[in-house]
């Protein structure tokens, strides 16, 4: 479940970054989960919010088939200087995985009047997931920071993670990871393209991560650093559309102040089948029928063209009153519609040829409205 709500009184809780936890191989860049933890706890102090740093020291006494010799360097439980360590943090020593068993923890946080447990760190399926199960049993709302906490391996952070959401209710704040090297824009860029083809093959529903995974060629455990849930990988998408068409929303509008009405009914007649070509675009109806936001976005997107198709009528007729520029705007949007399906649907009604007739017709109808309008505008041919 996603994170809805903070409680009046949360509480941070950072699992075991200290130096030597934070010198292990970890799924994630340990560097990435240190700052993350270190501006939340920035974030709680600024707030007058507690901030329970936790380090681990020693493991369960009880007998195991496998043993491992284990003589750690003084400084291994260490608290990171990244970590900025305040006067007023708490800190947890632990000799478990989990940062309640016999230790003071559970007494303080009662007594600052704490009912709700925000958790990062590492390792996510040790230290993280027994303190969230601990903090669960005690009757703590938990919430796990996925994009600040990591594990020695990508399946089991995933696997925990998706798991504790399901079982115990924990709010786990699913984000997409923004990449910032060129290799991993480079990822995420093929994962969309993958996502986009999958989705409008199959629908939204029948999608699957592993399939976006297998035609994009990520890793399973990459896939899911950079969109934790498929509900991303649609958001990331709808999210590129939008950006990508309201970019040649400007530039139409832009061109419209000095182009003919017969450019501009060729501007806006493109407008669709140009944005098309983008593989968001490729997938965009079969994302908003098959999420229940659908309705909500197909009539943003709506409203949104039929605004900026009213601007670039008006940067071109700038005397067109408001009622008329609505009527103008409607009518256009469906002719747009109308040369999209005639170009991309091979099930609507359709002849050769018709698609440039109704261009044709479109810029008559155009020049006709606006002309009386631009009466010193000079026509060019385009």
């Amino acid at each position: 479940m996603p994170l809805t709500q903070l409680d009046p009184k949360p509480a941070l809780i950072v699992i075991d970054l200290q130096k030597g936890i934070v010198a292990l191989p970890t799924a994630h860049p340990s560097a990435e989960i240190t700052a993350k933890s270190s501006a939340l706890a920035r974030a709680f102090r600024a707030h007058g919010l507690p901030v329970i740093l936790v380090n681990v020291a020693g493991g369960a006494p009880g007998r195991a088939d496998v043993t491992h010799a284990f003589n750690p360097p003084a400084d291994w439980t260490e608290l990171i200087s990244e970590l900025e360590r305040q006067p007023g943090d708490h800190v947890v020593t632990k000799h478990r995985w989990g940062a309640f068993h016999e230790t003071p923890l559970h007494h303080y946080l009662q007594a600052q009047g704490v009912t709700q447990v925000v958790l990062c760190g590492i390792a996510t399926s040790i230290g993280v997931e027994s303190t969230a199960r601990n903090a669960h049993e005690h009757g703590y709302h938990v919430v796990l920071v996925e994009d600040a906490m990591t594990d020695p391996d990508a399946e089991a952070h995933t696997n925990m993670t998706n798991g504790a959401e399901k079982r115990e209710g924990v709010a786990v704040p699913k984000v997409a990871v923004t990449p910032q090297r060129s290799n991993g824009r480079a990822r995420v860029a093929l994962i969309l393209e993958a996502a986009a083809d999958v989705i409008r093959e199959r629908g939204y529903e029948s999608t699957t991560m592993s399939e976006i995974a297998l035609r994009s060629g990520t890793k399973i455990g990459s896939l899911y650093r950079f969109f934790p849930t498929k509900e991303l990988v649609g958001d990331a998408l709808i999210e590129d559309y939008a950006q990508s068409s309201e970019v040649q929303w400007q530039a139409i509008i832009a061109a419209a102040s000095s182009a003919t009405p017969e450019r501009l009914a060729d501007l806006l007649l493109d407008a669709y089948i140009d944005a098309r070509k983008k593989h968001s675009a490729r997938a965009l109806l079969a994302l908003l029928e098959g999420r229940a936001d659908g309705s909500r976005r197909r009539e943003e997107f709506r409203h949104r063209n039929l605004e900026r198709i009213g601007e670039a009528l008006k940067a071109n007729a700038p005397h067109l009153r408001a009622p008329t520029l609505r009527k103008m705007a409607v009518v256009m949007l469906y002719h747009m519609r109308a040369i999209m399906a005639m170009t991309f649907d091979p099930n609507a009604p359709n002849a050769p040829g018709a698609p440039e007739e109704l261009r044709i017709s479109v810029r008559s109808w155009l020049a006709a409205r606006l002309l009386p309008h631009n009466a010193n505008l000079k026509r060019k041919e385009t």
